[in-house]
């Protein structure tokens, strides 16, 4: 990544979600655990509006979202959490699940945010929220 490309930080804000990988980047969950429990969804969403937290819903999974960030692979849905790993390190060799910060910040940059959040509206609502995009 070019330093003219790198996104400065902004002020901290808590994060939820469920993992190391996720948590260096947005309140993610996994679509694919969605609908299994239809009191456990309510509950979910209930206490997100009560509590004022923007749920960003992972479709199906964290690397399918990762994979979106990827120059042409942007409209990418893989259907499974399988295909959407393969996939990815197809398109980024050397790539493992658990990805921390910083070995993400080496592929995702402003540039790659500004090409996802075309096709992934909550994580726009999300980073519109942090004034990190317009």
């Amino acid at each position: 990544m070019t330093r003219h490309n790198r996104i400065p930080q902004r002020k901290r804000i808590f994060i939820g979600c469920e993992g190391e990988s996720e948590r260096s980047y947005a309140a993610l969950l996994q679509q694919l655990l969605r609908g299994r429990s239809a009191q456990r969804d309510e509950l979910c969403i209930f206490l997100a509006k009560k509590l004022s937290i923007q749920l960003i819903w992972q479709d199906p999974c964290h690397e399918a979202v990762l994979l979106r960030h990827l120059l042409d692979c942007e409209q990418r849905r893989p259907p499974t959490s399988r295909e959407s790993e393969e996939q990815l390190k197809v398109q980024w060799p050397g790539y493992v699940k658990n990805f921390g910060k910083d070995r993400l910040r080496e592929r995702i940059d402003m540039t790659a945010l500004l090409r996802v959040i075309r096709y992934e509206p909550e994580l726009a609502v999300l980073l519109k929220l942090i004034k990190l995009v317009q």
